[in-house]
């Protein structure tokens, strides 16, 4: 760290990969929301070198989260900038969801406007986030509105009496869940360009399966 003669492979490895420190506030030096370090620069014939000061973000308490939340969505963002991204980080960003069907699929050869992946992004963020809390017990069941509390700014809701009413209507929105069961995934999110995304909220599990994402479904 800077004034100090050794140096640190946890700082090192922060500065090399590009990502933020984890300490604990053990001493003063450690309660910064950022840490000015430099890094020495040896040349490849090693008869040379140079110094050069670098900040590194430092989370060691729940204020420094929330100093570092903006630089933290921005990292995810840059993460989750793909379909197939989206589709291959689903363990790691999406842990608290199902996807059944074609989904993955549709993700993967996504070609389409980046505006509406973008509402994807956001849109699979809150219902995990939502998904999360409701295990956790913070919700009790799933309504619209609870996915809006958990950021989530597009518009939700089911199809109408005309559409569930209508046996070819209402199978275009059916879908097998792995345990072998066929759910009418009616609810949906309103994506831009008149796309969809169908879900099911499964209350015994507390969790929702994502089935659907495309044109809108036929009326």
């Amino acid at each position: 760290m800077k004034g100090e003669s050794a140096g640190l492979s946890a700082l090192l490895a922060s500065h090399f990969y590009n990502s933020f420190l984890i300490s604990l506030p053990s001493s003063e030096k450690w309660m910064n929301s950022e840490l000015q370090a430099w890094v020495l620069n040896i040349d490849e014939n090693e008869d040379d070198f140079s110094e050069t000061e670098v900040s590194l973000g430092n989370i060691f308490s729940y204020e420094s989260l929330v100093f570092h939340k903006g630089a933290l969505e921005n990292r995810r963002t840059e993460q989750l900038a793909t379909g197939k991204e989206l589709w291959s980080k689903r363990r790691e960003f999406f842990d608290s969801l199902e996807f059944i069907d074609d989904f993955g699929a549709q993700l993967r050869t996504w070609g389409h406007r980046a505006d509406i992946l973008s509402k994807v992004r956001e849109t699979l963020l809150c219902m995990n986030d939502f998904a999360r809390r409701w295990k956790a017990g913070e919700f009790t069941d799933y309504q619209h509105e609870h996915l809006a509390t958990c950021g989530l700014s597009a518009k939700v809701s089911g199809e109408s009496p005309s559409v569930n009413n209508d046996p070819r209507k209402r199978k275009e929105r059916e879908f097998w869940l792995p345990k072998g069961v066929k759910v009418n995934c009616q609810n949906h999110v309103t994506l831009p360009d008149g796309y969809r995304l169908h879900f099911y909220p499964e209350s015994s599990e507390k969790t929702i399966y994502v089935a659907y994402l495309g044109a809108h479904l036929p009326l």
